[in-house]
């Protein structure tokens, strides 16, 4: 089998022997394309994320390989950490907050994705995969130009059509309820004392999605009684 070549290949091959390609989009619905494109964009995250981390520590550590005074090490090292903590997990903020001092001053990370396009601010558009250095506002979805964003808006309104059209909308309503119900199960667990950065990556992950899903749930759930339930019975409780 073909090995991937690059930290993204590797990341989409997900435990399969062979790296995955382009899907041919001429057989997905406009639901499948809205989350290949969705889990692809949550890949682009963990790989900007680990791309940062790697050149932050490379930085500081190169600065400590010639320092010898203990006092200046200490205080390299708490800089180091200090800058490490703020790298946010997600590449565009679910939220606009002034205040938010993670997002006040972005990382540009040096890294290519599969086309072998250089990441940009936002890491790469969710429509045509180029450097994007802005995002949607309604969806926190990063994009290059103004034309993909009206592009992921016009997607939007027909994927809304085709689940109120779908015979098997029933069947994409109930997974999707059935993930979130499990997302939220999962943000009510507490965390151990000898918490590892998995765990804590994972808990920090479930919230931002819960989030996500209740700040701008689709028109389909707004009314469902289940999602409705899963908030007040699972969600309440976890806040």
């Amino acid at each position: 089998p073909t090995q991937p070549s690059t930290t993204r290949e590797m990341s989409l091959s997900i435990g399969q022997e062979e790296e995955i390609t382009t899907p041919d989009w001429n057989s997905f619905t406009v639901l499948d394309e809205y989350l290949y494109s969705t889990l692809q964009n949550i890949v682009d995250d963990v790989e900007l994320y680990d791309t940062k981390i790697k050149m932050v520590s490379e930085h500081y550590h190169k600065q400590l390989a010639v320092l010898q005074d203990p006092g200046t090490r200490r205080e390299v090292e708490d800089m180091m950490q200090k800058t490490l903590n703020s790298i946010p997990l997600r590449s565009v903020p679910l939220v606009l907050d002034s205040t938010n001092a993670k997002y006040k001053k972005l990382t540009t990370a040096d890294v290519e994705n599969e086309k072998g396009i250089p990441a940009g601010k936002f890491g790469w558009c969710i429509i045509c995969r180029n450097t994007a250095d802005m995002y949607c506002k309604l969806t926190r979805q990063p994009m290059c130009s103004q034309d993909c964003i009206s592009r992921h808006k016009k997607r939007l309104e027909h994927l809304d059509l085709f689940l109120k059209q779908s015979e098997e909308k029933g069947h994409y309503l109930k997974d999707a309820l059935q993930i979130f119900n499990s997302v939220c199960k999962l943000s009510s667990k507490d965390l151990p004392d000898n918490i590892n950065a998995v765990s804590l990556k994972s808990k920090i992950l479930s919230l931002e999605l819960i989030l996500s899903m209740v700040t701008n749930p689709p028109e389909t759930m707004k009314k469902n009684r289940e999602f409705i339930s899963i908030i007040k019975d699972v969600l309440c409780d976890s806040i």
